[in-house]
């Protein structure tokens, strides 16, 4: 049997990604090969004059190198992805993948910090969102900030593609959709009285 056998989930598609644009991304990893160059000129030099490498100048050089190539590359990867299964919102720090069937709505942030980013708003009221969608990240995404509209409130690429998808699901392009839960109903408690 192959993958499109009956009961096998369909592939998951990536329809769109907003992460930090090649370009920032080349001149991260250019900064951290600077860096290695000059701490490794800098132990060459101190090995010229014949005081050798030090175990201060050795732990120095870990930490120019280590301290900004640690904050380069969480910099670096914040993530926004609408797939054919969900929406994935990667952070500095972590990530959630957030299926479509947990999903309510996608709509536009107006927050002045994530203006006109992507806010996904689960079932259960629950809000998450992905900065690197606002419109002050437009160039960092390799996009145009004239995308979201002359008061940055206007729909951008992340959240046209988040909705675009969603809508998609809805009408069960990427299979049925799930079954929404039904409210609970109140529940009375008549065997204490």
């Amino acid at each position: 049997m192959d993958a499109t056998s009956v009961g096998a989930a369909p592939p998951e598609v990536v329809l769109y990604r907003a992460r930090t644009a090649p370009w920032l991304r080349l001149a991260g990893a250019a900064l951290i090969l600077v860096l290695v160059v000059l701490a490794a000129a800098w132990n060459a030099s101190l090995l010229a004059r014949g005081d050798g490498p030090t175990s201060w100048s050795v732990l120095g050089s870990l930490l120019v190198i280590g301290l900004p190539a640690v904050l380069v590359v969480l910099g670096l990867r914040p993530a926004f992805s609408v797939t054919t299964r969900g929406i994935t919102v990667t952070g500095q720090l972590g990530g959630r993948r957030i299926p479509w069937s947990d999903v309510q709505l996608v709509r536009i942030s107006g927050r002045p910090q994530d203006r006109g980013g992507a806010e996904v708003v689960l079932h259960d009221g629950t809000v998450v969102r992905s900065p690197i969608t606002a419109a002050r990240f437009a160039l960092r995404r390799g996009e145009s900030p004239d995308d979201h509209g002359p008061d940055i409130r206007s729909p951008a690429r992340p959240v046209r593609a988040a909705v675009d998808a969603h809508r998609r699901y809805l009408r069960g392009e990427f299979g049925a959709p799930a079954p929404r839960p039904l409210p609970a109903a109140p529940f009375e408690d008549r065997s204490r009285r």
